[in-house]
């Protein structure tokens, strides 16, 4: 008999860690900072997309977003990701308020099959830790952490999971 293995997507719990935040800066009214991530652990959800999430350049079928209660990786429940084609699809933030010369790094957990990597948007496309995809094929929940120095100062930055082979 020939085992078959399910094929999973890949499931999200992420946290923003800032570092070397200028003390006086503050964002512009009513403008979220990019280290105060909402929603980053996929627990509040309306009509089924989670909040604060769906941003303008989001381009990953609405279909392909779903919220994930077994086995979440905290709370009760994470964000599942469904792109089965091997062409990358975002999934977004609305917007952030970045600066320019500080370092912010994303820190997220995933599990599952296929291929992520995190990318922001602050009017053009940025990769944050290289343009390799991180693959994943596990069932246990693995940390993945990347940083960059933001080279502007922007205030509508959207975070951006990438995923394919999902």
């Amino acid at each position: 008999m020939i085992g078959r293995r399910s094929r999973l997507s890949i499931l999200l719990a992420i946290t923003l860690i800032l570092s070397n935040i200028p003390w006086l800066v503050v964002a512009g009214e009513g403008i979220p900072h990019f280290a105060d991530l909402r929603n980053g652990s996929f627990e509040e959800w309306t009509d089924d997309i989670p909040d604060y999430w769906n941003g303008s350049i989001t381009n990953i079928p609405l279909s392909g977003v779903a919220r994930y209660t077994d086995s979440a990786h905290s709370g009760s429940s994470s964000l599942q990701l469904i792109n089965t084609s091997g062409t990358g699809r975002r999934f977004t933030t609305q917007g952030y308020q970045i600066y320019s010369g500080v370092e912010y790094t994303v820190s997220y957990w995933v599990r599952g099959k296929g291929d992520i990597r995190v990318r922001y948007h602050d009017g053009y496309y940025k990769d944050i830790g290289g343009t390799a995809y991180y693959s994943v094929d596990s069932d246990e929940w693995t940390n993945i952490e990347v940083s960059f120095t933001a080279d502007t100062t922007y205030s509508d930055t959207q975070l951006i999971l990438f995923v394919r082979n999902t």
